[in-house]
C-alpha cells in the first residue's frame, strides 16, 4: 500500500483513494505520484526485465520473468493481452533452451 501525508489537489486525492486503500505515512508524494504508483502493474515490470535479460542472453532468467509476467497479467485480468505476450516470449525462450515439450505446451496455451 502507498502511504500519503498530503495532497496538493483534493480531486486527485479522491482519485488516488478510490484506486486502492491508502495508508497515511509517507511524506512528500504528490497526488500525481500516488496515482502513478497505484497504476503500476507488476506484469509490466517483469516484461521489461524479460526484454532486458533476453537482450543480454540470459534466457533462463528471462523465462522466469516471462512466467511471472504471465501470472501477474492473469491476476490483473489481462491474460489475453500482456499474459499472451509473456507466454509467447516464454515459449520462445524454452524452445531456445532446448525444452521443446514445455515450449509446445506454453505456446499452445497462447492460441
Amino acid at each position: 500500500a502507498v502511504t500519503i501525508r498530503y495532497f496538493q489537489d483534493s480531486a486527485l486525492m479522491m482519485t488516488a483513494l478510490k484506486k486502492q486503500e491508502i495508508d497515511a505515512i509517507n511524506r512528500g508524494l504528490t497526488a500525481e505520484q500516488v496515482v502513478e504508483l497505484q497504476e503500476k502493474k507488476p506484469e509490466n515490470d517483469h516484461l521489461q526485465l524479460v526484454e532486458t535479460l533476453a537482450d543480454s542472453g540470459k534466457l533462463d532468467e528471462a523465462a522466469d520473468h516471462a512466467l511471472e509476467a504471465a501470472h501477474w497479467a492473469d491476476e490483473a485480468g489481462e491474460g489475453a493481452g500482456n499474459g499472451a505476450y509473456a507466454r509467447h516470449r516464454l515459449g520462445g525462450f524454452l524452445l531456445q533452451l532446448g525444452r521443446a515439450d514445455e515450449a509446445a505446451a506454453v505456446l499452445e496455451s497462447v492460441l
